[in-house]
């Protein structure tokens, strides 16, 4: 018995010595790290402290420079995407007072709105005049695309509270990861894989030599969509011209994952960096000093290695419950408690199953006007283009 308590004893001390020393680093490569630990439900501290260094980096930017906030989750922890709502609120706030504007984007299949149509039985566009559709519809449409789709997601209730406020504030708004397909892979079945029979997926897929299905979730397949995600981040940057740029997705895809072959080189803030941006990335981890710990070897390290550590927000301690659509009622409590207990019930739209279906309806209803100014821009554009060969020649 002594023998087992004492192991005990030492496997916690060398756990504590690693939490330090992943602490340590991180303060040393010059991360911000917040703790929530004072009151895990009040996320006023990591909202703070975030747009605190927002204003930081914001201060200097380069002329016409564009900043870029990566926002980073795990799917199925609701807090999560409730600290990405009130942040997204507050930077709103901000930048309309100062009289700016600003563009969100998230880690969903960009062709989510055309899966909603062919479930209504509309028939398929062709690419141009669907790309012109997507413009057409814009956020609203998106938001109403994912409502009706809602109980397929990790955490659904607080995505679609986001997705709400985020509308309800009238932000530009896209969707920018690949699209996907389900498929068989080895002994697995229902597998995500880069479906090749999208057309902005497939000439992605057309750049690899790889024969074999590219699953979203490995190396290849997480390159693959960084890099689509990117290109789209970047094409919605000079649509909306927006002065901030926020983009929320999944931790491995901010700044990638070592322990799962992720590398950092690939990852959505290394590119964007690359590309001439100024790039914020906002990390909340899993726990308290063990969640550093771990992200320090898979993740962080890598990315300090580069330039340091001055442009990543560490954020612990928040409530790490994972819920499924199975758990609404949970987590819409669980939504209510920290909206509450961060005093964020003034810049917070609640959401209720009625506005669902309001929106759901209101999409569908306006499916058929989008269509025709689809067409009508796409005409307009052909037009244009030919009055302007027709110049040149």
């Amino acid at each position: 018995m002594a023998i087992i308590f004492a192991m005990a004893t030492e496997a916690k001390v060398l756990r504590s010595l690693d939490e330090e020393f992943a602490a340590r680093n991180l303060r040393e490569a010059g991360a911000m790290h917040i703790s929530c630990a004072a009151n895990m439900q009040d996320l006023r501290p990591a909202v703070d402290g975030i747009l605190a260094r927002v204003d930081q980096v914001s201060a200097h930017l380069r002329e016409g420079q564009k900043l870029v906030v990566l926002v980073g989750e795990t799917h199925a922890i609701a807090s999560h995407r409730v600290l990405q709502a009130q942040l997204i609120a507050r930077i709103h706030d901000q930048v309309t007072d100062d009289g700016m504007t600003m563009a969100a984007g998230f880690e969903l299949p960009h062709d989510f709105a055309a899966l909603k149509m062919r479930h209504m039985k509309i028939s398929p566009l062709s690419p141009l005049v669907q790309d012109h559709f997507e413009r057409q519809m814009g956020s609203a449409g998106l938001i109403s695309a994912f409502l009706d789709d809602n109980p397929l997601m990790d955490a659904p209730q607080s995505k679609s509270f986001l997705l709400h406020n985020i509308g309800a504030r009238g932000i530009s708004m896209r969707f920018h990861d690949v699209a996907v397909s389900y498929k068989s892979v080895g002994s697995q079945s229902n597998v995500p894989c880069l479906d090749e029979n999208d057309t902005a997926t497939r000439t992605l897929i057309d750049t690899v030599s790889s024969e074999e299905v590219i699953t979203c979730e490995s190396p290849l397949g997480m390159k693959l969509r960084n890099d689509f995600m990117v290109q789209n981040i970047q094409a919605h940057i000079r649509e909306a011209n927006p002065d901030i740029y926020v983009h929320m997705a999944g931790s491995a895809h901010v700044l990638g994952d070592h322990a799962e072959g992720y590398a950092y080189e690939d990852s959505l803030h290394k590119q964007l960096q690359d590309q001439g941006y100024a790039v914020l990335s906002v990390l909340p981890i899993e726990g308290g000093g063990a969640g550093m710990h771990y992200w320090w070897n898979s993740m962080l390290s890598n990315a300090a290695q580069d330039d340091g550590l001055p442009d990543i927000v560490i954020v612990t301690d928040m409530v790490r419950q994972r819920l499924y659509y199975k758990d609404a009622d949970k987590e819409r409590q669980l939504i209510k408690t920290i909206t509450s207990q961060s005093c964020a019930q003034d810049i917070m739209r609640p959401v209720h199953q009625k506005d669902w279906k309001r929106q759901v309806g209101a999409f569908k209803n306006e499916v058929p006007r989008w269509i025709e100014d689809a067409k009508k821009s796409c005409r307009d554009e052909i037009l244009a283009r030919n009055a302007i060969t027709r110049f040149k020649l």
